[in-house]
């Protein structure tokens, strides 16, 4: 892999700069009509600052969905059964088909478990942390129509307060 000169690493460094406001990332649900709340219509926004405002996907290969659930009972983030729950049904909803066999651990008390799933259209992955209230999910997917109803199924399983869902459209941009 050929090294960056120094004019093609400083480009890169302005051209990601807005990510970042001194030492802390920005946030990166930013929209001012949705807050970083699901739209009505149940697709999560589209987060612009992460896309230059000078580029457009011209061709989309699916998208990203990254989703934090915090004020979650401790208790159900220590327990596997409960975490596969939520996966299957996302699994089955968007009728995904997952490769092999689920990959998890769980980690001794306090902490919590971890979820990997190959999909063929992608992956998802599970991290809880329950001593800090808080469930991490990350699904990646060819198909962009993997909208689900993350806010609703968390609260109920896992009693999550605070649910931050953002949506990173995949693809080659220009």
């Amino acid at each position: 892999m050929a090294q960056k000169t120094d004019s093609e690493s400083d480009s890169e460094s302005v051209r990601f700069a807005h990510l970042f406001a001194g030492d802390r990332p920005m946030p990166l649900s930013t929209d001012p009509m949705t807050d970083g709340a699901v739209r009505a219509d149940g697709a999560a926004p589209v987060d612009r600052q992460l896309v230059p405002a000078d580029r457009q996907l011209v061709r989309p290969v699916g998208a990203e969905w990254v989703i934090d659930a915090a004020g979650c009972e401790p208790d159900r983030l220590t327990c596997l059964a409960t975490v596969d729950e939520i996966c299957q049904r996302l699994i089955g909803s968007l009728q995904l088909r997952v490769i092999g066999q689920r990959q998890a651990h769980q980690f001794g008390p306090p902490h919590g478990v971890t979820a990997l799933y190959l999909l063929s259209e992608s992956h998802l992955a599970c991290h809880t942390y329950p001593e800090h209230g808080l469930a991490t999910w990350n699904l990646v997917c060819c198909r962009d129509v993997a909208e689900w109803p993350w806010r609703g199924e968390l609260e109920r399983a896992l009693g999550a307060t605070s649910i931050e869902i953002r949506r990173l459209p995949r693809g080659v941009w220009q």
